[in-house]
């Protein structure tokens, strides 16, 4: 494969959207966690049930428990120096709050 090609490839790599591993949804867990600990939220249990990455950046769906106590919310996460933030959660995040946090179209942010 000439270097051209192999370029082309790590780049389509990096910028497609992917589900996350199994560590990766925990980091994101943890983040999540600390987040909802320093907003002194009600929520202190859940369960990250999706979790897309593209980039820096995640989207994740996540589930209060027990299920029904409150409306399932997304949280938007960055990667900063190796560990994840939470940007934003919440239950109605729109196109231009995503897009405030440069959040790629792929995961729903508009370009």
């Amino acid at each position: 494969m000439g270097m051209t090609k192999l370029l082309l490839v790590l780049a389509l790599a990096a910028s497609s959207l992917h589900h996350m591993t199994w560590t990766e949804r925990l980091a994101v867990h943890r983040a999540v966690a600390d987040h909802l600990k320093s907003e002194h939220s009600p929520v202190k249990e859940f369960s990250v049930i999706q979790a897309d990455a593209m980039g820096a950046y995640v989207r994740a769906r996540i589930q209060p428990l027990p299920i029904g106590k409150t409306d399932p919310a997304t949280a938007i996460l960055k990667r900063d120096k190796g560990s994840w933030k939470v940007l934003v959660l919440g239950t109605m995040l729109g196109a231009e709050t995503l897009k405030h946090y440069g959040v790629p179209k792929e995961l729903g942010g508009q370009p």
